[in-house]
């Protein structure tokens, strides 16, 4: 970590026992904000994308990546649009700067995409990690485990236009085209007949009332779902829905085993383009293919051949505990039918503090503190100072030099189970405790599922977690001048009598500048109101945690914020104390 500003001194100001006296130091002169412009192209294109990916203006060379609301996904957005203008950047290289001039030095111009096969992807694919944990699950309706996107079309749409566009997406995406052969039980590119699946419905419901139009909507959602076989379906369907007063709906579904959260930004980015390019009498023209899920899959298998001995015991270690959840009911009949979501919302204004604060103060991500709130809460409701979550990240990680799967389609999801212990009494050394027992996690967590389904080094294990996925900012996945979110799910459409896979699944997104914060849960295990306690005690530690970081004026260092030296807390809490 490199300071922004500095202040000379001949020397420093001491107490009686040897320790900088803080009272004394002269406070550093520093502009309120010193906007430092663009220099080079690469600079100026890098500045432009993250404008347009983290819809900030202004973005000066000085500024702080995560402090403008930055993350993982995000990253891969940009990486992926400067790609597409020869620019090569690497996602964990945005992701291991903080200001914007550190990330732009990083950038070199890119051969990778011009060795990418831009031909269609055929043949099987080899079942990845979780491709493995999903048949793993046997649900009692495999075909129906879906995501869904409804948004509001500002404009009229061309019906000819829409079929044109969701055939060229199918085209272009070839996990789009994906099927499932029960009989030899893997995966395949179906090319052969895509055109002959009916991806495409029309439906007008412009002269129903209000109330009338919501249930048909609901009705066409729950028939889209229900509709798609994994073994002789088009697994991504579109119904364009006419409303009243000239409205439009769309609505986009998926089988989770074709998509994830990332795929959905790829998939309604290039739907807008292709509209826009059709609209203008214009050539389609979309970015080129990144490697595809196939090339991923063959990849992950000769990745899954090193040797992960070092991660063993600490998997095992985890896997070992035995660490109970409070629950009101025991009760195993936990299926879909008995499900429940509530959700709750944190305004934008908390959302922004939340997001610039808690990088300032202590250097961690939204993401993470959305963690350590969780646990910090589960602590405080449980009476227990040891906690397992079972973590969701976009698994797209660079685990070698030429993979790219930036703009890829399909299921990359990684899962693990992470442990925390809570040490101590006082918030704050809590924090910074849980912060570097979330660093401290092995890679990521990316090599639990490779040595769980494709190593099979540990036994299948029915123990079901608490499930936390932090979905990222949904606000920049669509063209707000042609859409509105008005319903997003994923990985929550899912058959009546299929199981429910873990104890409580929480999941967080940024949508419409909100934080969203959603709990599914089965009504056979917890009381209605035990969820409502919960939802309202972690907003409550988040609000606890903004405190802490608004009233502080000092950045709180961790271990983990000095890559280069071996430092402990205590030496590190001696040095600033």
């Amino acid at each position: 970590m490199i300071p922004t500003n500095f202040v000379f001194m001949d020397k420093l100001p001491l107490t009686l026992n040897g320790k900088v006296d803080y009272a004394l130091l002269p406070e550093p002169e520093i502009a309120e904000r010193e906007f430092i412009k663009y220099e080079t192209t690469a600079e100026k294109e890098l500045v432009k994308a993250m404008e347009e990916i983290l819809a900030v203006e202004n973005i000066s060379m000085s500024d702080n990546y995560y402090q403008l609301g930055g993350d993982s996904i995000k990253a891969i957005q940009i990486s992926s649009k400067l790609k597409n203008l020869g620019l090569n950047i690497k996602v964990k290289d945005i992701l291991a700067y903080d200001s914007i001039a550190e990330i732009a030095a990083t950038i070199e111009e890119s051969e990778v995409v011009s060795l990418i096969s831009q031909d269609k992807s055929e043949g099987t694919v080899e079942r990845t990690p979780i491709v493995e944990w999903f048949f793993s699950q046997k649900f009692s309706n495999d075909s129906f485990y879906n995501q869904h996107v409804l948004l509001e079309y500002k404009g009229k749409l061309d019906i000819n236009k829409v079929i044109i566009t969701i055939n060229k997406l199918i085209e272009h995406h070839d996990a789009l085209r994906i099927n499932y052969d029960r009989k030899n039980n893997n995966l395949y590119y179906n090319n052969n007949k895509f055109e002959e699946m009916h991806a495409f419905k029309h439906y007008n419901l412009s002269e129903y009332s209000y109330d009338e139009q919501y249930k048909n909507i609901k009705k066409i959602i729950k028939e889209t779902n229900s509709g798609i076989n994994i073994e002789n379906s088009c697994l991504f369907k579109v119904a364009m829905i006419d409303c009243e007063n000239s409205r439009q709906a769309l609505l986009f579904t998926a089988h989770h085993l074709i998509v994830d959260g990332v795929s959905w930004r790829v998939i309604l980015d290039d739907f807008i383009t292709i509209l826009k390019q059709l609209d203008e009498d214009s050539d389609i023209k979309l970015p080129p293919k990144t490697h595809s899920y196939k090339e991923w899959s063959d990849v992950l298998q000769t990745y899954s051949r090193n040797d992960f001995s070092e991660e063993v015991d600490y998997w095992k270690s985890i896997l070992d505990r035995k660490i109970s959840y409070n629950i009101d009911y025991d009760n195993e009949e936990d299926i879909v039918e008995t499900s429940n979501i509530l959700s709750e919302e944190i305004d934008e204004e908390t959302l922004n503090n939340l997001i610039e604060k808690s990088n300032e103060i202590y250097n961690i991500d939204l993401n993470e503190v959305l963690i350590i709130g969780l646990v910090l809460t589960l602590n405080k409701l449980n009476k227990k100072d040891e906690i397992i979550l079972e973590l969701e990240r976009h698994g797209r990680e660079a685990i070698n030099d030429y993979i790219d799967v930036s703009r890829t389609v399909g299921w990359f999801t990684s899962m693990y189970p992470a442990y925390f212990n809570i040490e101590y009494g006082d918030m704050e050394d809590n924090i910074k405790s849980l912060k570097e027992q979330l660093k401290n996690i092995p890679n990521k967590g990316f090599n639990y599922s490779i040595l769980k389904f494709l190593k099979k080094v540990f036994k299948e294990d029915e123990t079901k977690y608490v499930r936390f996925n932090y979905l990222g900012d949904f606000d920049n996945i669509v063209d707000k001048e042609k859409l509105d979110i008005s319903d997003i799910k994923f990985g929550l459409s899912s058959d009546d009598n299929n199981s429910l896979t873990d104890l409580m699944d929480i999941a967080a997104i940024i949508v419409n500048k909100k934080l969203k914060i959603t709990v599914e849960y089965s009504k056979k295990i917890f009381k209605d109101e035990t969820i409502e306690n919960f939802i309202e005690n972690y907003i409550e530690t988040l609000n606890l945690i903004l405190d802490k970081c608004l009233n502080k004026e000092f950045k709180e260092f961790t271990p983990s914020d000095f890559d280069a030296v071996d430092i402990s807390q205590e030496d590190l809490d001696a040095l600033f104390d």
